[in-house]
């Protein structure tokens, strides 16, 4: 059986390191060209790549990164890891605010959580087809 932790209170003050704002980065998998505004996912080993179902969704790329010729790690992506987003989405209109959206690759965004990665939820209709879609990254459904 594994020891738990030691419990150890300050003494003292200590510096903490504090990210602010809704930006990430994070390492590209090897092989992989990643589009601006493409939807990301992180594989299994933990590398951000273009989101498929299976994925942990990680946010959306700010940047265009191309590291088809790399590793995995090689090349970094800069992207929003929570915020609101205008998507297409699939089906959509103005008696889905609040339901939960689902993306099926970086670029297919659909109401339906079959074969499909949770992304967010629906917080304004911009028209019919097109919604603002409440994001965070890593959340389990529902978040909001």
């Amino acid at each position: 059986m594994a020891s738990l932790p030691q419990n150890t209170r300050l003494t003292k003050d200590i510096n903490r390191v504090y990210e602010l704002g809704n930006i990430n980065e994070l390492p590209i998998a090897g092989s992989q060209v990643i589009y601006q505004g493409a939807a990301i996912g992180c594989n299994s080993s933990g590398y951000a790549k273009s989101l498929e179902n299976g994925d942990i969704f990680a946010g959306f790329a700010e940047d265009n990164v191309n590291n088809s010729a790399g590793l995995d790690g090689d090349k970094k992506i800069r992207l929003r890891k929570k915020g609101a987003i205008l998507l297409d989405v699939a089906g959509v209109g103005l008696s889905d605010i609040g339901r939960p959206v689902y993306a099926i690759d970086d670029n297919t965004f659909t109401l339906s959580s079959t074969n499909a990665v949770y992304i967010g939820k629906i917080s304004r209709i911009e028209s019919i087809g097109f919604a603002l879609v409440d994001f965070a990254s890593y959340a389990p459904a529902p978040f909001i």
